[in-house]
């Protein structure tokens, strides 16, 4: 999501020195599938630790909206993959793609992590995943952090 509430929820996650990865959307429009793997060594090498996947916030002048989403939603899926189940996502349509992606129809609606935004588990799902799904702008200045705490503490 390129809301500010989410830029001001990235650069919050930020100072807390979690391990980052902003995404170019030069290398997105250049050659995604260069950029997924670049992402996907980064979320093996940090997995031990929560951490955050985001977009530059500039617009690049070019419409990259369908290969970010394919890289986001191959992200979601690579990092349920390698055991990592507690994963938000900022965006309306980026959150689309990561649930069509993973398979996901139906959901137990868990805690609440902020007004109109649950802890989603999916019901299909042969492990234990949980997901927030954040459209730009719900959410204060720590969301993210928060998000991960609850999940990490919610059974």
């Amino acid at each position: 999501s390129l809301s500010k509430a989410t830029q001001t929820q990235i650069e919050s996650f930020k100072k807390h020195n979690y391990p980052t990865y902003k995404i170019q959307n030069k290398k997105i429009y250049e050659n995604y599938t260069d950029e997924l793997e670049e992402i996907k060594r980064f979320i093996e090498k940090n997995k031990a630790s929560p951490m955050l996947v985001y977009n530059e916030k500039e617009k690049f002048h070019i419409p990259i909206g369908k290969q970010l989403e394919t890289v986001i939603s191959e992200i979601g899926l690579f990092a349920l993959d390698n055991e990592i189940n507690n994963i938000v996502v900022a965006g309306g349509e980026t959150s689309g793609a990561v649930v069509k992606k993973i398979g996901a129809n139906n959901f137990k609606i868990g805690e609440s992590i902020s007004p109109g935004v649950p802890i989603l588990k999916p019901v299909e799902a042969d492990k234990e995943i949980k997901l927030v799904l954040k459209s730009g702008n719900f959410g204060d200045e720590e969301f993210f952090t928060k998000a991960l705490h609850i999940m990490g503490e919610s059974s």
